[in-house]
């Protein structure tokens, strides 16, 4: 991203500087320290970005941050204690944004800040960022510079669509398990039935047992009638013979008196025609024949307990056809219901089967798809040859400032001794400090982190398909010895020869090597140029 101009106000010092910056060549800045010289880098980064590098508050005044490139221009104001946004890009503009829901819009358009601040501005504090950086911070760089970013949402999202098939695989399995249990006591079930169920009697055979039961029912009732009526013409002697045998009693009481006695009344003896007379009315006493009625009210119940008998007998052949009809019933709608859940757990099995196959097969996928966006895939081997190619650059570089004595390997990700991936990011050195980077001289790391910078800073540009934009180096070569300052600077020089390169420095030697297109001279925030 080429810079090309930028306006500070109320900003780190500076209370109205406003510069343009050339398309390429080198620009010395100078100046005392703490004259306002980092400034001009910090403005950029707020600017672009709204952070410093050096993350502290940049505002000295009301403030305001205008940067200008050629595809966007930003503008960041400060309003109270809050910063109000606003930026064109191409067509688009946009005005009075927040500053996180505007850098949110601006962010697709720049280059990433991690990127930005380790390929394009660098500094004496982090030169030695990349060198000296863990292996997971040196791998998430260089990742960040190749755009692999990309491969982080791809990656996470396959994973959680993983997890979540699985899921839904394990349910499948669990329908596809109950389903089995459920078949399996349906088709129990049925056996059952088949086992304890029997021929159904036909419907005739009963209809004729109700018609036999109710015929003897009738016979029954009418033999009760009977019995019944003899009962009654049998109470009916006994009345009239208790009659008989009390009207018999008082006879012969009566008689036993005139046999016994004279008449109470005037003393004199019965006639005998009186005793007589009762002695005939005695005779002439009916008493009533039980024996016929007896006879026959006993034959009468007999039949009656005969009826009774085959009558009890009849209903219970009926009530037990009609039980076992019931049963044939039952035992058929229990078939037929387990039949059914047969049926049910039948298609709930091949439904589930193939849930099963279609997760199993999403499953075997979506592993496929993790291990290329994972640490066996695509991801490493762009990588891979991306570190190749950082060697070759860098080592390009460092036989520019260092001889050919000197030259760099950066590997990732290597197989375990238990065909495992270490995500493991090495920096070796050939030529120093026994191939180690903290093992060599001071100027000897500072020429690899100079070829090192250029060579990520290159590589930021090709991986967007962007020609180099505007470098940002702030005293970065002072510790250079006189030899090491002209072979940074003939690489320097050459390096302008395409893009801007904007170079902070004291050191007057420096300067004059470097040939500047350009000289601002900074002092209490305030930029002239030379």
């Amino acid at each position: 991203m080429h810079i090309k101009s930028l306006d500070l106000q109320g900003f780190m010092g500076h209370s109205s500087t406003s510069l343009v910056f050339p398309e390429r060549g080198v620009v010395a800045v100078t100046g005392p320290n703490g004259a306002g010289k980092s400034a001009l880098i910090e403005g950029v980064a707020f600017g672009l970005h709204g952070r410093t590098l050096r993350e502290n508050d940049p505002w000295t005044g009301k403030g305001l941050v205008h940067v200008g490139t050629t595809g966007v221009h930003v503008t960041r104001a400060r309003k109270g204690r809050g910063v109000v946004l606003s930026f064109d890009v191409g067509a688009e503009s946009r005005a009075g944004l927040t500053a996180t829901k505007g850098q949110e819009l601006l962010d697709p358009h720049l280059m990433p800040w991690d990127v930005w601040r380790r390929a394009c501005a660098f500094s004496s504090s982090d030169v030695a960022h990349f060198s000296l950086a863990s292996d997971g911070n040196q791998k998430r760089l260089i990742e960040s510079l190749l755009g692999l970013e990309a491969f982080d949402p791809a990656l996470k999202a396959c994973r959680a669509d993983l997890a979540d098939i699985r899921r839904k695989l394990e349910r499948a399995e669990h329908r596809h398990e109950k389903a089995k249990l459920s078949l399996e006591a349906a088709r129990q079930r049925l056996a059952d039935t088949e086992k304890h169920g029997g021929e159904a009697p036909p419907q005739e055979r009963i209809a004729e047992a109700q018609r036999k039961t109710d015929a003897l029912g009738e016979q029954w009732c009418t033999q009760r009638k009977l019995v019944n009526e003899a009962l009654e013409r049998r109470r009916d002697v006994d009345r009239r013979a208790g009659e008989a045998r009390s009207h018999l009693r008082h006879l012969k009481a009566q008689l036993d008196k005139l046999d016994a006695q004279d008449c109470p009344v005037c003393g004199q003896a019965i006639p005998e025609v009186l005793v007589e007379k009762l002695r005939a009315d005695i005779e002439d006493v009916e008493m009533p024949d039980t024996g016929e009625i007896e006879t026959e009210l006993e034959a009468l119940k007999v039949e009656l307990e005969r009826l009774d008998r085959e009558y009890n007998a009849a209903q219970d052949e009926w009530e037990e056809l009609r039980e076992q009809r019931s049963r044939a019933d039952s035992v058929k709608g229990a078939a037929k219901e387990a039949g059914l859940a047969i049926a049910s757990a039948q298609k709930e099995i091949t439904e589930a089967s193939a849930q099963i196959a279609r997760h199993e097969l999403d499953v075997a996928e979506l592993m496929v798809t993790e291990k290329v966006l994972g640490l066996r895939g695509v991801r490493p081997m762009i990588l891979g040859h991306a570190l190749d190619g950082l060697d070759t650059i860098a080592d390009t570089w460092l036989a520019r400032i260092a001889g050919e004595g000197l030259r760099i390997k950066l590997r990732a990700w290597t197989e375990t001794k238990t065909a495992g991936i270490s995500d493991k990011f090495s920096l070796v050195v050939e030529g120093a400090g026994g191939g180690s980077y903290k093992g060599a001289s001071a100027g000897q790391r500072r020429r690899i982190d100079t070829a090192l910078l250029f060579a990520l800073s290159e590589m930021a540009a090709a991986s967007r398909g962007t020609t180099p934009g505007t470098l940002f180096v702030d005293e970065v070569f002072d510790v250079l010895d006189d030899e090491g300052v002209e072979a940074v600077s003939e690489a320097m020089r050459e390096v302008a020869e395409d893009r801007c390169v904007v170079v902070v420095t004291h050191r007057p030697s420096l300067v004059q090597a470097l040939q500047p297109v350009r000289q601002w001279h900074v002092i209490n925030g305030k930029v002239d140029e030379r």
